[in-house]
C-alpha cells in the first residue's frame, strides 16, 4: 500500500506543478517597447464622464430685492439659525450633550 501512496503523491505533486503553466498559456500580443520614442501606440480617446448628462437646466433666478425683503420679513439670519438649531442634534462638544 505504501508504494501506491508514494505514486499517488508523486503524480499529485507533478500535476500541481503544471497547473500554473496551463493557466498562463493565453495568447499575448507583442507590446511596443516603452523605451522606444518612435514606437507605435494606440490613439488616446477622451470620453467625458458627464457627456450623457447634457447641459444644466435653466433655473429662474428672480429678483434679489424680493429675496432680501423676504429674509428681512422672516427675521434675517437669526431665523435661519433658529431653524438650524431646532433640526440639528447637539454636538458632543457642547456642554450637557451626552455621548
Amino acid at each position: 500500500m505504501v508504494p501506491n501512496l508514494r505514486t499517488a503523491l508523486a503524480v499529485l505533486l507533478l500535476s500541481a506543478g503544471t497547473l500554473p503553466v496551463g493557466a498562463q498559456s493565453v495568447a499575448t500580443t507583442k507590446r511596443p517597447d516603452p523605451i522606444d520614442a518612435k514606437a507605435a501606440v494606440p490613439p488616446v480617446v477622451f470620453r467625458p464622464a458627464i457627456a450623457k448628462a447634457g447641459p444644466p437646466a435653466e433655473v429662474p433666478v428672480g429678483s434679489w430685492q424680493k429675496a432680501n425683503d423676504t429674509v428681512w420679513r422672516i427675521g434675517g439670519w437669526r431665523a435661519y439659525a433658529r431653524e438650524a438649531a431646532r433640526t440639528s442634534a447637539p454636538a458632543a462638544s457642547q456642554p450637557g450633550a451626552r455621548p
